[in-house]
């Protein structure tokens, strides 16, 4: 296999956007950033993406935890429009950290009403399972999604300059070590890994650009290493979990099943197709069975078709690595 030095082309797949309240209102526009956030479509399009990640905190959170948020998402406005104008490279950097935090901000207390109505039950009765699930017993989603997201990261590639030129996610596969595609590296000169909204830099990686399998690696990344099934418990017709970032929502789930399993020239192991779904953004993203173990890195969709989508083996970690 050949040794990758960060470059590969990719074809993203846009999808519309519904509408979001909190956006930016294009015809009373005046300010610098704002003018710069409406002339500019792909701009527009994180800015409502934002929107909704904030409009998403204020549907779970209550009003006085809300007011909090509020009042710091007033503060992030004033210092991102002294810091960047309209300057729309800085623009869409700094968008894209606000929204990794405000969606890290509700899976975080999303998580901790959880453990506390864990704690309330468990205060009631003695006769309620933990969290602890035997292995040979399928978890529920809700504890897929909980044990699955602690392993699952968002990845932001820079140019040389500092612009940030594509978004992805990634997989926690070892201390300190993120599986993802290659394509969501394409023409960086650096990248940095967002951990619920905090940055960890990634300070080298390996891969192979024909199989778009790569990995990072960082420092002190929080993260915890996701557990990973045998390449031989994949099978048709198994459910599975698809759980990435696309279009910097963090974290967002998609239940499946495993469709195929497709033998490739060039490949060492067979792709894996799936149902779940894949969305921009998902690439390097982890695709889970019903343990809540790691089977594959998600990598693209056939445009033009329905629910075909395909994840490369996990197990490559161990081709690529080598």
């Amino acid at each position: 296999m050949k040794p990758f030095i960060v470059a590969l082309g990719t074809t993203i797949i846009l999808a519309s956007s519904c509408g979001i309240a909190y956006a930016i209102d294009c015809s009373r526009a005046r300010t610098v950033p704002e003018v710069a956030i409406c002339s500019n479509p792909t701009l527009k399009a994180f800015d409502d993406y934002l929107a909704e990640a904030y409009s998403n905190v204020r549907s779970i959170v209550p009003v006085d935890v809300f007011g909090d948020v509020r009042r710091s998402q007033i503060e992030w406005i004033n210092n991102r429009d002294a810091k960047c104008g309209g300057d729309v490279s800085c623009l869409i950097r700094e968008t894209q950290q606000r929204t990794a935090a405000l969606n890290g901000f509700v899976q975080s207390y999303i998580e901790k009403l959880r453990l506390a109505l864990l704690g309330d039950q468990m205060g009631e009765s003695q006769q309620i399972t933990t969290s602890e699930t035997p292995s040979n017993q399928p978890l529920n989603p809700q504890d897929i999604y909980t044990k699955a997201a602690k392993s699952v990261v968002v990845v932001i590639a820079f140019n040389e300059r500092q612009d940030d030129i594509s978004q992805g996610s990634g997989v926690v596969i070892a201390r300190n070590t993120v599986a993802t595609n290659c394509h969501v590296l394409e023409s960086a000169d650096t990248a940095v890994v967002l951990f619920k909204g905090e940055p960890y830099k990634a300070v080298s990686v390996v891969g192979d650009r024909e199989l778009d399998y790569c990995i990072l690696y960082t420092s002190n990344l929080p993260a915890r290493v996701a557990d990973t099934a045998e390449r031989s418990t994949v099978t048709p017709g198994q459910r599975v979990y698809s759980i990435g970032s696309p279009r910097g929502l963090d974290l967002t789930i998609a239940e499946g099943l495993v469709s195929g399993l497709r033998s490739q020239d060039g490949m060492p192991l067979p792709l894996i197709q799936t149902s779940a779904a894949i969305s921009p953004g998902s690439s390097g993203g982890g695709l889970f069975d019903e343990f809540g173990r790691v089977i594959g890195i998600t990598t693209f969709l056939l445009e033009d078709s329905q629910s075909i989508n395909f994840a490369l083996p996990i197990a490559l970690s161990n081709v690529v690595s080598r």
